[in-house]
């Protein structure tokens, strides 16, 4: 997830918040996320509670809706987040 700037990508950022790092309120952004950036972004959080569950198969779905879930949370609290910093 590094990037060549000193400050993280709002899909980045997202992640991190899923994943369970806090973000830092004065490195937020507005810049929209895409529909295929947040896909991704689903995609990449499920991994990762498949990989820290062990990744036993037969719990996709599972890890698909809830980091859908983790995902839409991070996104929420960033704009939040951006309304109250701007």
């Amino acid at each position: 997830m590094p990037t060549t700037n000193s400050h993280p990508t709002r899909r980045e950022r997202a992640l991190r918040t899923a994943l369970g790092a806090p973000a830092a309120a004065s490195q937020m952004g507005a810049e929209p996320v895409e529909p295929e950036q947040r896909q991704a972004m689903i995609r990449e959080a499920a991994y990762f509670l498949a990989k820290n569950r062990g990744s036993g198969a037969g719990h996709e779905l599972e890890d698909w809706l809830a980091a859908e879930e983790q995902i839409e949370l991070a996104l929420t609290q960033e704009e939040r987040t951006t309304a109250l910093v701007s």
